[in-house]
């Protein structure tokens, strides 16, 4: 009997300096999660805040997120980039940067009224652009495996 293919591993890259952010975030991730299994930094990585109010000092608090993610993004068969409107946030841009020199795949959620990013950086990275939510988790579901070279 063969086993069931490992389930596709989608790193979620999003603002998330406000709650509504977060809350967004949070909505968006469980829409994915009947199809991948959904690193989302917020939830599985943590909150740099939150570490901090535990007590934990800035310096171990940025290393403990800092290593969970890029773990994450190593591991990660894509990465999904929600754009806000306005600038791109260092977060995102880091983990855009590192999943395209790890050559894993970048896909773009910019939600409507979003403008693409300015930097030719971020736009050679970014391998499919998606309007809609609903554009996006259809080209999910007809995904072929695998997206990236074996490493």
């Amino acid at each position: 009997m063969a086993s069931d293919p490992k389930p596709l591993s989608v790193f979620v890259s999003a603002s998330l300096s406000t709650e509504k952010q977060r809350a967004r975030n949070g909505r968006f991730a469980e829409l994915l999660d009947p199809f991948a299994d959904v690193y989302l930094p917020q939830r599985d990585g943590g909150l740099l805040l939150k570490l901090l109010e535990s007590g934990v000092v800035w310096d171990i608090a940025a290393a403990r997120i800092t290593e969970r993610d890029v773990r994450a993004l190593r591991d990660a068969d894509l990465l999904i980039a929600v754009f806000e409107p306005g600038m791109v946030g260092g977060g995102v841009a880091f983990e855009i940067g590192f999943a395209h020199a790890v050559e894993t795949p970048v896909w773009c959620l910019l939600p409507d009224q979003t403008e693409r990013p300015r930097s030719p950086l971020l736009e050679t990275a970014i391998s499919r652009r998606f309007q809609s939510t609903e554009t996006l988790l259809n080209a999910i579901r007809r995904l072929e495996r695998p997206l990236r070279p074996p490493r």
